[in-house]
């Protein structure tokens, strides 16, 4: 019987120690929490809803045309878009892909200055985003930079 448990408990104790190893260290967490709010708070770049608010105007497409296309296309529905609509929401998709890429970009450069790499940011903020008790882990450096204690 203890020739059995001994390689099981051994096995369940290197999972563990294996399972902890995408623990990150206190300076990469205060990091990932400066550049997380950084970014959420980041004013240089329009937000994409002021974008889309923006270049509907400009489009001549009405709110409430627009408000029915995006949700038939949210349910998946077949709508027909005439030659304006369509102009409009292929440039809509164009302004996207630009504005996601800057915004990567910036958060590229701003993990280079950071104490982080840009993976290990992307890992943070999936769990972050994901694992309510990895937020509540996260707390007192969301505490120290609103403090301003960074």
């Amino acid at each position: 019987m203890k020739s059995i448990l001994l390689p099981i408990l051994t096995l369940l104790l290197f999972t563990n120690i294996a399972m902890s190893q995408d623990s990150y260290s206190p300076s990469e967490l205060q990091s990932f929490v400066d550049i997380y709010m950084e970014a959420k708070n980041n004013k240089s770049i329009a937000s994409f809803d002021k974008i889309t608010i923006d270049k509907l105007a400009e489009s001549g497409v009405s709110y409430a045309r627009y408000r029915e296309i995006f949700q038939a296309k949210l349910s998946g529905s077949e709508i027909v878009l005439n030659d304006n609509e369509k102009a409009f929401f292929d440039e809509l998709q164009v302004l996207e892909k630009k504005y996601n890429g800057e915004r990567k970009t910036q958060l590229k450069e701003r993990c280079k200055t950071g104490s982080i790499n840009y993976n290990s940011y992307v890992e943070i903020r999936d769990k972050y985003k994901n694992d309510i008790k990895f937020q509540k882990s996260l707390k007192k450096y969301f505490d120290k930079y609103i403090n301003g204690e960074k």
